[in-house]
């Protein structure tokens, strides 16, 4: 979850043949309109944010937009609006649930902090970059014992998509499978010559082969006496044997006292490994290896050039507190990344949140941190804090380079009857 700043809109009327959960015809919807202004630096930088918003909703229905413009000593940050994905994405949230007969249905539009949760990804982070964060859709419909959901992780630029479906049958088994798509899957980043293309206007490296990269799962669960048991048949590419593996994991199917764990490991054959789109995807294929553009393997390489069986583990852990304090950490291990990972998510009250969530590319020394933070003074006045550590092409270095942001501020908030 990310706090914010927001402004935005509220969608009233559903589709007609639709009856809102747990809500009759609502007549009247909470409004409010908020605005903050915070110093701090970006990159290093002296810099000043302003935000300005209006949200409101229902119980069943919500849309947020934000329109934030950060100042620094050469004037406005252009890079963070010049592209018409930048537009989108201040559509934060756009989201309904809704029911018809037994079919109950969500749809959601906004802004994920991470994704993936199955053998093929692994808590991907949507919004890693910096100039154009993504902006996901999602569709879950549910009529038991079958759940259907499908994502697709930016609609403005709709390369890579997901779908999922789950069947809790027969009990107290739940039958599982998944498919990831990616529409252009970089293979290699050099020209014959050696050179490559940036997109320099855009922050986009521009890949010279790509290729459509189809990875689908197959999975079993069942719980017992609080534990939950899984197993997972994971392929990356139908026409390559060598590119399938499993996988085997123990973890509680519930918190105890508030605690929970996961354990997981698998095999496969030379061309496979699980959790290939980890947290650092988005900037690590497009740049091969987060040093230099110009060196390193793409994923399709160095999964093409592997000679050994492939392998891979995780364990994370949990703990939640009444709902209002839940902590995440885990690490995963495989031939090509060793990643650490955490999440926290704080709501004390109606005065005090937090929410925060990162990654440390172990290999490679990479990290990523997002932080979002608000105190409430009083009923009119809050302070407000930001802290972020995401990615930008650097034309100059010719590769991904972090860039770092720290704001803290004060923030007013009416509401509109």
């Amino acid at each position: 979850m990310r706090l914010q700043l927001l402004f935005s809109l509220v969608l009233l009327v559903g589709p007609g043949w639709c009856l809102p959960v747990e809500a009759a015809e609502p007549v009247r919807v909470p409004a409010q309109v908020e605005t903050g202004l915070a110093g701090g630096m970006v990159d290093r930088g002296a810099a000043l944010t302003w935000e300005s918003a209006l949200f409101a909703g229902t119980s069943n229905m919500f849309l947020t937009v934000t329109i934030p413009v950060v100042f620094t000593t050469d004037g406005v940050l252009a890079r963070t609006w010049d592209d018409a994905r930048d537009f989108a994405h201040a559509l934060r949230v756009l989201s309904y649930r809704g029911q018809s007969d037994d079919l109950k249905f969500q749809w959601f539009l906004g802004e994920e902090t991470r994704l993936g949760e199955d053998g093929v990804a692994r808590h991907l982070l949507p919004q890693i970059g910096l100039e154009h964060p993504s902006t996901l859709a999602s569709l879950q419909l549910q009529r038991d014992p079958v759940t259907l959901r499908l994502r697709l992780l930016d609609v403005t630029d709709p390369r890579v998509g997901t779908a999922s479906v789950a069947v809790d049958w027969p009990q107290p088994w739940r039958l599982t499978a998944g498919w990831w798509g990616i529409s252009r899957l970089p293979v290699t980043l050099a020209d014959g010559l050696g050179d490559v293309e940036l997109d320099e206007e855009r922050g986009l490296v521009v890949p010279a082969t790509t290729r459509w990269f189809s990875a689908q799962w197959l999975g079993v669960e069942r719980e017992f006496s609080g534990l939950l048991t899984r197993a997972r048949l994971v392929n990356l590419d139908a026409r390559d044997p060598a590119a399938t593996g499993g996988l085997l994991a123990l973890g509680t199917a519930r918190t105890w006292h508030g605690l929970s764990f996961l354990i997981e490991a698998g095999a496969g054959g030379d061309h496979w490994v699980p959790w290939p789109l980890g947290p650092f995807f988005l900037v690590r294929e497009w740049s091969a290896d987060l040093r230099t553009i110009d060196d390193g393997q793409t994923l399709s390489q160095r999964l093409g050039a592997r000679t050994e069986p492939g392998w891979g583990v995780q364990v994370a852990g949990g703990f939640e507190l009444d709902e209002r304090i839940t902590l995440r950490a885990g690490a995963f291990a495989t031939p090509l990344e060793r990643t650490l990972d955490g999440a926290v998510d704080a709501f004390l009250g109606r005065r005090f949140l937090l929410s925060a969530h990162g990654a440390w590319d172990v290999e490679l020394g990479a990290w990523t941190l997002g932080l979002e933070t608000r105190f409430s003074v009083n009923r009119r006045w809050f302070v407000w804090g930001r802290a972020a550590s995401q990615f930008i092409v650097d034309a100059d270095a010719r590769r991904f380079a972090r860039i770092d942001l720290l704001m803290l501020g004060v923030g007013i908030r009416t509401r509109l009857e």
